[in-house]
């Protein structure tokens, strides 16, 4: 430490002499002497003693005159001073060349005689001068310079002696302050004596009492090491050791002890006294207590230690989906940071039966629990009567501390059999203030109570768990990825921008590069106008402008931004002015929201309006009480009103007869209860009064309300009336139409019949007869026709069963012994299929009888038809007779019912397979035909 000498550092000097405080009576007296004694030994009338002040002199003691009556001209003394030193003797001044015109000499004053020496100081500065002055002039003597020489030595010392004694008051003023710093310090303070053997203390002042309990008569004289007791192994000391070998100043913290055994943190500074040679003679210790301090920093340290085993365990659970699967790790998690032996997880049970009850959720312990008290917890119940404190201070979200020896008997007795010293019990909310269940830690070893940094650090882990556990336990959608979590959590769909007074970007967040494409890095520090879309960026301005102007608090307006790729995005812009301490304007901040896909569905939206309002069919919106909430054009007018706003906010029910709404509660009620949809035709009533027949579809709209569709279909139903009419006229006209054709073909049949009793050729008899078959054949398909309800299609089966009946009968198949059997499915065919099949069946048929069985039976012919699953037809007509010749090619031949049935098989896309094993089998798979319509111009 250095030693301060204030003689040392302050000079004599006109600055010094300024600062001087107010110099005592004494010393003002022997200036005046000192004046006194220059008049009487220079023989003048008057002297005089003047000091530089503020660089000009002022006058410090006088004789022979009053201050009133100085000369306000002091340019004699001035040239004294300032003429490095010298005296000044004139005799007679007004007839000195260089003086005699002074104010002094020619005015009222009239000197004449001057005599004036310099005081200096050791270092040669001019503190000021002494002179002597007459009105009369003298005459010149030797030893006046030496005089005044003396005079002036003497009225310097008395300034230096006045100096001397102000810098000796100053320095006892400044060590009695000092000694009351050092008294009212809370640090304890020191000093040793490095010259005597073992440093011994020699000064204590009261703060190392206070600190240390030892008296200052206690400690003097000894070495400051008795603070240490037994304690000397301690890595600071060897800091302290080594500093005071090195005669050098450390600070370092060591553990002391006070006068009653209880230790305490000191915070050394330990510095060296020098004396003039270097030498150090004394050390001076100051000591703080910093034991509150280290006990702080220790729970600091347990705080962050716990903190972070809960940070841990928070993030554990927020990137673990499965709330099972992580809650093992997360009590571990917290029990290691806690250095707790058990950490157990209690939910509430409700139970229709029984009261609430806290059940344990999970459990973690210490290895070193015994396995005994590991299964009691993972066991056993919340129960009072098993020494559990009751719950209800955890319901109102206190936390609970339980000793050993600070409890009741019974939780007592519950804490020692679990071999639990401490237990800490802290409520587990969820996110909507519900009581969920409770967190509980239990130690062996921890014999203080728990800190309240430690207590709000558990209570976060306890709010994070309960949050977790809501989350996880309410809502399915946010067991997803870490990712995914994550982003929802941190991310914002909305740009959160600042900008500075001059516009330019000076945050961004990261929607901003998903919205426009441009990253934050090549964005901030731009201006924020140059990304609005050209067109819109004058109406922009004009929209901030009340902002700006302050005018308004905020401003919310839509524009476009340009994109990186060349497109835009429609924003909404919500933003407010950002002040400085002063209310000056330092920018802007706000959000950008991407309005795009809004614009674009409001566009749809506005698109799909214009094309409702533009259909044919009513379109109407209702409410759930039956209301109308929006009607198109054609709805309304439908109805006999003009404007949509007549029926607006009006009941649906008005619009239609009593009968009509029974009927919508009947059917449509029921149906809409059902599937949700409804449609059917009723009878509307306009305004009028008139009605008309309306086409309805109701559709339920999720949420409430319904979408009606109507159409007049007054005109439709005429149509289709006329459509009806004309169709059963044509009927008629069709039946009748089959009946004659048929009643032709018999004509026809029967002519042939009677040319049959003029033919005696038997060939051509037999032409006719095939010829008859044929005919009747054909006949038949329009009977079936003009008996059938649907004038488009037969029976065939019955048709089948008909016409082999027939052909049997005229064959003579029973006469001749040749049974005939008829399978077939339920099939319908029209005319077009019906005829060529009915001819293709006749020709095969016959064949069987006359050349399958030439000589008659026993023997069988066998048809059948079936429809196929790819909606072919299958038609077989077989026999059990004689067969068709191999050699025989049935293409080829000239038979002319062969002929036709291939021109059929053809005409109807089909084909034709004959097999010849036991007999004859005929194979046709066909599609029924279908004209195709005639389309008329």
């Amino acid at each position: 430490m250095n030693q301060y000498t204030a003689s040392s550092n302050e000079e004599l000097s006109p600055q010094v002499l300024l600062k001087q405080d107010t110099p005592s009576v004494a010393t003002e007296l022997a200036f005046d002497e000192i004046a006194q004694l220059a008049a009487q030994i220079c023989q003048a009338p008057v002297a005089m003693i003047n000091l530089v002040c503020d660089d000009q002199l002022k006058l410090k003691a006088s004789h022979g005159i009053t201050p009133q009556d100085v000369p306000a001209d002091h340019s004699l003394c001035d040239f004294v001073r300032s003429d490095g030193g010298h005296e000044l003797v004139l005799p007679d001044v007004s007839v000195d060349e260089h003086f005699r015109n002074l104010p002094c000499v020619t005015g009222e004053f009239g000197l004449r005689f001057y005599a004036g020496a310099p005081l200096l100081a050791p270092d040669g500065i001019v503190l000021g001068t002494i002179c002597v002055l007459d009105r009369k002039p003298h005459e010149p003597r030797p030893e006046l310079i030496t005089a005044l020489r003396t005079l002036s030595r003497q009225a310097v010392a008395q300034l230096e002696l006045r100096h001397a004694i102000q810098l000796r008051q100053k320095e006892t003023e400044q060590l009695r302050l000092m000694g009351l710093a050092l008294n009212a310090s809370s640090d304890g303070i020191v000093i040793t004596d490095a010259r005597l053997p073992d440093n011994p203390l020699i000064m204590a002042n009261p703060a190392f009492e206070r600190i240390t309990g030892y008296s200052v008569e206690e400690s003097i004289g000894h070495n400051c090491r008795f603070l240490q007791k037994n304690d000397h192994d301690q890595p600071a000391l060897l800091t302290v050791r080594s500093a005071l070998r090195k005669k050098q100043s450390c600070r370092v913290v060591l553990r002391n002890y006070r006068k009653d055994g209880r230790p305490f943190w000191n915070e050394l500074h330990i510095a060296p006294v020098r004396d003039a040679k270097g030498e150090t003679t004394h050390y001076i210790g100051i000591q703080s207590d910093i034991t509150a301090r280290k006990e702080a920093d220790d729970a600091l340290r347990q705080r962050d230690a716990i903190l972070e085993g809960v940070n841990l365990a928070a993030e554990t659970l927020l990137n673990e989906p499965n709330l099972a699967a992580s809650l093992p790790a997360v009590l571990e998690q917290i029990g290691e940071a806690t250095g707790s032996d058990h950490v157990c997880l209690w939910y509430e049970l409700s139970t229709p039966d029984q009261a609430s009850r806290l059940v344990p959720a999970k459990l973690w312990s210490n290895p070193n629990l015994p396995p005994e008290n590991q299964t009691r917890l993972r066991t056993m119940t919340w129960d009072t009567a098993c020494g559990w404190p009751k719950p209800v201070q955890l319901r109102q979200g206190r936390v609970l501390q339980k000793g050993s020896v600070d409890c009741n008997v019974e939780e007592q007795h519950l804490l020692q059999s679990l071999d639990i010293h401490t237990l800490l019990l802290l409520p587990v909310f969820t996110n909507e203030g519900h009581f969920w269940g409770s967190l509980s830690l239990g130690s062996a070893q921890r014999t203080t109570a728990w800190g309240f940094v430690e207590i709000e650090t558990l209570r976060s882990a306890a709010r994070v768990l309960g949050s977790v556990i809501h989350d996880r336990e309410t809502s399915a959608a946010l067991r997803i990825s870490e990712e995914r979590f994550r982003s929802v959590v941190t991310s914002l769909n909305e740009v959160v921008f600042q900008t500075n007074v001059d516009g330019l970007w000076t945050f961004l967040n990261p929607a901003w590069q998903e919205i426009t494409g441009y990253s934050i890095e090549e964005s901030v520090g731009k201006l924020h106008l140059s990304y609005v879309h050209p067109d819109d960026r004058e109406r922009n301005n004009q929209l901030l402008q009340p902002l700006i102007e302050r005018k308004k608090e905020y401003c919310r307006h839509e524009v476009r931004y340009i994109t990186k790729l060349g497109g835009f995005r429609w924003v909404e812009i919500f933003a407010r002015l950002v002040f400085d301490a002063n209310n000056q304007i330092t920018g802007t901040a706000g959000t950008l929201n991407d309005i795009t896909v809004r614009k674009q569905a409001d566009e749809a939206l506005q698109k799909q309006r214009i094309a409702i309002e533009a259909a044919i069919d009513g379109v109407a919106l209702l409410d759930d009480s039956g209301r109308y909430t929006y009607l198109n054009q054609t709805h309304v007018e439908m109805f006999g009103y003009s404007h949509p706003d007549e029926l607006i906010g009006r009941d649906w029910q008005p619009l239609y007869s009593d009968s009509e709404l029974a009927r919508f509660t009947n059917e449509a009620h029921a149906e809409l209860a059902k599937t949700g949809k409804w449609r059917g035709t009723v009878t509307a009533t306009r305004r009028n009064g008139s009605t008309f027949a309306e086409e309805v579809s109701l559709t339920q709209i999720e949420g409430g309300g319904l979408v009606c569709v109507c159409r007049d279909i007054t005109d439709r139903i005429e149509a289709e009336q006329f459509v009806l009419n004309a169709l059963k006229e044509k009927e008629v006209m069709l039946k009748e139409i089959h009946h004659r054709v048929k009643n032709n073909m018999q004509i026809v049949s029967s002519l042939l019949n009677l040319q049959l009793d003029h033919l005696q050729d038997e060939t051509a008899r037999t032409m006719f007869i095939e010829s008859q078959n044929r005919i009747a054949s054909m006949a038949l398909v329009h009977e079936k026709l003009y008996q059938s309800n649907d004038l488009s299609r037969i029976d065939f089966t019955d048709y089948l069963s008909d016409l082999t009946e027939n052909l049997a009968s005229i064959l003579g198949a029973h006469t001749r012994n040749i049974s005939f059997v008829l399978k077939s499915a339920d099939v319908h065919l029209g005319i077009d299929t019906a005829i060529p099949c009915g001819l293709i069946i006749n020709e095969l048929v016959s064949n069987a009888y006359k050349h399958g069985f030439p000589k008659g039976g026993p023997g069988q012919v066998t048809l059948s038809l079936e429809a196929l699953a790819d909606g072919h037809l299958q038609l077989e007509v077989a026999d059990n007779g004689r067969g068709i010749p191999p050699d025989l090619d049935l293409r080829k031949t000239k038979s002319l019912g062969m002929q036709l049935v291939h021109t059929l098989v053809q005409q109807l896309r089909g084909t034709l397979e004959v097999k010849r094993e036991n007999g004859t089998r005929f194979i046709i798979r066909l599609q029924e035909y279908i004209r195709k319509e005639q389309h008329r111009p």
